[in-house]
């Protein structure tokens, strides 16, 4: 029978890693900084390019957030589970 192990500390150690990298992203150039006015065409195109990726970029933190708060609950729920599990069944052999 197939088996799934999940130690609970190294799965709360790295999510918490995980979050504190998400953290810490950052742009040093915030989207809504003024730019002195230009005309030189590809100037302006890059001053609009890298305003497009610093919002790429805080959404990216978004999501990654969102799913470490996924990653979060689905452990605390595995932990309980197995809890349960533990409790109703006793110590069990392995074989």
């Amino acid at each position: 029978m197939p088996t799934v192990s999940l130690n609970i500390g190294d799965f709360e150690e790295n999510v918490s890693s995980l979050n504190t990298a998400a953290l810490n992203i950052k742009s040093a150039i915030k989207s809504d900084t003024p730019f002195e006015k230009t005309n030189i065409k590809p100037f302006t195109k890059d001053v609009e390019a890298a305003l497009d990726a610093i919002e790429l970029l805080k959404r990216y933190q978004q999501l990654l957030l969102a799913d470490i708060d996924s990653l979060e609950h689905v452990g605390q729920e595995m932990k309980e589970h197995d809890e349960q599990i533990a409790s109703a069944t006793g110590p069990q052999l392995i074989k």
